[in-house]
């Protein structure tokens, strides 16, 4: 459990890697791309955060956003490795720390720590359940890749 965004994990590393994308990018005079890559990289961090403060429904959202930001930023980083405004090394450093933040915002997303009812986070990842179908009733099992996965059962 926690009680603010400053202490999720996936918070802290998005930040970290928001400043090293600083670092890297610093003396680029391919301005569009630098702008790209900074905007992208503080968008990570600050999804979390917001999504963390809303609450509910809209934190899953926003970490689902936090991750595509991720996700834009790793392909910003294909792309300038491509170009050569990146080293290999500096391309492998950021794209296994995106995947991490990616893991992270998903496991976040997996295993809730919002203390949102169960019947919310279902209904956030699969859209409402009709009034007219039996009530479902919810298991949980952790599988070996760590994602908490939902079965639904008709009772």
């Amino acid at each position: 459990m926690f009680q603010s965004f400053e202490d999720l994990d996936v918070w802290k590393r998005a930040c970290q890697l928001a400043v090293r994308v600083y670092e890297v990018v610093k003396d680029w005079r391919d301005f569009g791309m630098k702008d790209q890559m900074q905007r992208a990289a503080v968008s990570v961090a600050s999804n979390v955060a917001e999504g963390s403060e809303r609450g509910g429904r809209d934190f899953l959202r926003f970490l689902n956003i936090a991750r595509g930001s991720a996700a834009e930023l790793r392909t910003q980083v294909y792309i300038a490795r491509r170009v050569d405004l990146l080293t290999a090394d500096q391309m492998t450093e950021l794209v296994s720390e995106l995947k991490q933040i990616s893991k992270l915002a998903h496991r976040t997303l997996a295993v809730d720590q919002t203390n949102t009812p169960t019947e919310l986070i279902l209904d956030s990842l699969f859209g409402s359940l009709k009034k007219s179908a039996p009530k479902p009733s919810t298991t949980a099992s952790l599988q070996s890749n760590q994602c908490l996965v939902f079965r639904l059962t008709e009772n």
